[in-house]
């Protein structure tokens, strides 16, 4: 067959998914196009390169998709189908965007709780369909990769704290084993330190009998055991907390959140609106893997609604 049947081919799959590099060979495979092994991933790159170029296909967060999901339906009942699943997906839309407070009280419609494990379900299908928008999709990934980037900050200088601890005082534990202690430094050190360091909170300790109690932000908690332990430990928050390098990365931090928000702030603008739409009756673009088999074609059918 030639180029331009294959890259038809490729583009039909992309209308109904987006796919990975693999799964894309996948398809001209099935269709048995002509190609040795050895030449396919080259063929794969070149036809995508070319259609990349001509402005049919988008790579968005690993996966190539179709540049626009236009849904046309053989008949309503084709679309109703899809829409009633495009709402059944708008837990998972709210999931990916923070909107989704997902407990139980008795104030509560009982339709806004989820089983959590359904959840999972519904939020990985809204991010399949979510592929298909080059004006939202982009935006969750930009949002995901600045906060994972300034959470493994976080880790990092609470991990660098604990070591520091653990070089003074030994091995710090989890104050709810403090009962089977006489004498210990609790693991919640670092990150009284760390909302010293974030927030401007002052930690003010205080000597119960045997336990040291810090008093805060957090209000009053136990974080260490040892009466003998009480000034040195007071001198080892102090000094943390001032450190210029730790100071440091605590601004670095507060500025990746200051663009975090700023990110997020438009994802969740722009969710919002998308869940509006559909709950006025716009059917999502795209499928994912609980998509039902409604036919979604452009040769015969019309768009519905109009």
């Amino acid at each position: 067959m030639s180029m331009n049947s294959r890259m038809k081919a490729i583009i039909e799959a992309l209308k109904q998914k987006c796919l990975s590099s693999e799964e894309i060979e996948k398809v001209i495979i099935s269709i048995k196009f002509n190609i040795k092994k050895d030449n396919l991933r080259k063929t794969r790159v070149r036809d995508l390169e070319r259609l990349i170029y001509y402005g049919l296909v988008e790579k968005r967060g690993g996966k190539y998709c179709w540049y626009i999901y236009q849904n046309w339906f053989e008949n309503y009942e084709d679309y109703y189908i899809k829409l009633e699943h495009s709402r059944q997906l708008i837990p998972g839309l709210e999931e990916l965007a923070g909107l989704r407070v997902n407990r139980v009280h008795l104030a509560a419609p009982h339709d806004e709780y989820v089983n959590p494990y359904d959840l999972e379900i519904l939020t990985n299908c809204a991010k399949e369909h979510l592929m298909s928008y080059n004006d939202i999709y982009p935006l969750l990934e930009d949002y995901r990769v600045k906060n994972k980037k300034n959470s493994l900050l976080k880790d990092q200088l609470e991990e660098d704290l604990k070591g520091k601890l653990r070089i003074e005082f030994g091995e710090p534990i989890d104050v709810s084993a403090r009962a089977r202690t006489s004498i210990f430094v609790g693991s919640n050190i670092p990150l009284i330190i760390s909302a010293n360091l974030l927030y401007g909170s002052t930690t003010n300790l205080e000597l119960r009998g045997e336990e040291i109690r810090a008093h805060g932000q957090a209000g009053g908690v136990v974080i260490a055991k040892g009466s003998k332990l009480f000034e040195k430990l007071e001198e080892f928050i102090k000094r943390e907390t001032e450190d210029n390098k730790n100071v440091e990365i605590a601004e670095k931090i507060r500025d990746n959140e200051r663009i975090c928000m700023k990110a997020y702030g438009k994802l969740k603008e722009d969710m919002r609106k998308l869940i509006i739409r559909i709950n006025s009756g716009e059917t999502l673009r795209g499928r994912c893997d609980t998509c039902p088999e409604v036919y979604i074609t452009t040769a015969r059918a019309r768009e519905i609604p109009k």
